[in-house]
């Protein structure tokens, strides 16, 4: 991977709209992404890169028109733009130590998951309920979201979220369904069984799809509880959620959430976005 696929518009950089042409803007890079364009790759009067708003998803194609100072000559790209899905996918899980969360939001980020969610479940090895411990790392999160955003040439911003307790969070999502993975095996349907009832969601009856987000949900290194268990089926009563094994080998909890990350982002959304196209294609 050499770089970029497509670069950020964000907060430190400036748009000036251009009189001329629909949609056209002068860009003038923050400090970092000019940085980028003329000391990394080097950029000269003439070079073109892609770029996009991550907030409204729009896309451009611009071209250097000066140097001093740097100065972009913006396009719109319309091949380039991708609607929002009707249905989002989202992370939520019980944080896990050492590096693991960094590693585990990256890949999130990569494999398109839209909403990421932390978890303080009743056996969480790390606490991040003290909220100046956890806006200590927001910074760093978000800087890490944007990097990989861009290799991926992601046109979306995701969105990471303030931890919560379990119960709180399902209290929170009352239009969202849920995927709630268990080590406990009694009472879960394996992958494939899941893959057949998403493809049509008929797993979820109550669930429209339109604007809500389908939740995948990994607990700690040491479990679910039984009182969180007990929401899980409650929540399986009202047909909101469906109990999933990722099979009968025990997984540590960042290879779970890895999995189910993997889960979400390659092979679920394809069946939703499949759906979305069909649905498109229907008269009104």
């Amino acid at each position: 991977m050499s770089g970029p696929k497509l670069f950020w518009i964000d907060d430190d950089d400036r748009l000036t709209p251009l009189e001329e042409g629909e949609g056209r803007f002068l860009l003038f890079p923050g400090r970092e992404l000019e940085h980028h364009l003329t000391k990394s790759l080097r950029g000269r009067i003439g070079d073109s890169y892609p770029f996009c708003r991550p907030d409204d998803r729009h896309c451009f194609s611009g071209r250097i028109v000066s140097l001093t100072p740097l100065t972009l000559d913006l396009e719109p790209d319309h091949a380039c733009f991708r609607a929002a899905p009707s249905t989002k996918l989202g992370l939520a899980l019980a944080p896990v130590k050492g590096d693991g969360f960094t590693s585990i939001l990256g890949q999130a980020t990569m494999s398109g998951i839209h909403r990421v969610r932390p978890l303080l479940t009743d056996r969480s090895v790390v606490e991040w309920g003290d909220r100046s411990r956890w806006q200590g790392k927001q910074s760093r999160f978000r800087n890490l979201v944007r990097e990989k955003s861009q290799l991926a040439g992601r046109t979306d911003r995701m969105i990471l979220e303030d931890p919560v307790a379990t119960d709180r969070f399902l209290n929170l999502s009352v239009n969202d369904a849920f995927l709630w993975f268990d080590e406990n095996r009694a009472g879960t349907m394996g992958v494939s069984e899941l893959l057949e009832k998403v493809g049509m969601l008929s797993g979820f009856p109550s669930f429209s799809g339109n604007g809500a987000c389908l939740w995948g949900m990994v607990g700690p290194e040491g479990g679910w509880s039984q009182t969180e268990r007990e929401l899980s089926h409650s929540l399986e009563s009202q047909g909101r959620l469906l109990r999933v094994s990722l099979g009968r080998l025990t997984f540590s909890a960042e290879a779970a959430a890895l999995s189910v990350v993997s889960l979400l982002g390659l092979v679920l959304s394809s069946f939703l976005e499949s759906r979305d196209k069909s649905h498109s294609l229907l008269p009104d």
